[in-house]
């Protein structure tokens, strides 16, 4: 893998759009690299996902420290709906001010609330998105590469 600094500059260079989706595989550094990049832009409202594989589960870390559960897993990753819409409403409240969103990570257990999914993709009508996406196909990535308005910065293919 290339450096911080070198992929960093890739990355400012290929932000040309109003929104940016940064992808890889996984374990290819897209959370690193988002952490360098946001230190060079203003403040931004920052959800976080993380994967408790202890405990099976799925969950997101909002600015505030408020922790909503999303997901399970069980023979698969189960979405808790109500976790989904909770995130929503409280993204919408707590980030009146910033100017930008950012998603690390979005994408898959996502996909089973198609409507989460849509109210995302209306907040980025209001807010600019960095969206932090695995290299999988999902109906989210679908949804993101058919927009206009993204840059796309591939860890996979940006050597």
């Amino acid at each position: 893998m290339k450096p911080i600094p070198l992929l960093l500059e890739a990355l400012k260079k290929s932000h040309t759009n109003r929104h940016l989706v940064l992808t890889g595989s996984v374990g290819r550094g897209k959370s690193t690299l988002l952490q360098a990049y946001l230190k060079e832009l203003p403040p931004a409202y920052v959800v976080r996902t993380h994967v408790d594989k202890e405990h099976r589960h799925i969950w997101a870390q909002l600015p505030s420290g408020t922790i909503i559960e999303l997901a399970y897993f069980d023979r698969g990753f189960h979405a808790y709906e109500e976790g989904f819409f909770q995130l929503l409403t409280a993204m919408k409240k707590e980030s009146v001010g910033y100017e930008r969103i950012v998603i690390d990570e979005v994408g898959h257990v996502e996909t089973q609330v198609p409507s989460y999914i849509e109210e995302i993709l209306n907040l980025s009508k209001e807010k600019t998105m960095i969206y932090v996406v695995r290299k999988d196909r999902s109906p989210f990535w679908d949804r993101i590469d058919a927009l206009q308005d993204h840059s796309l910065f591939d860890l996979d293919h940006c050597y």
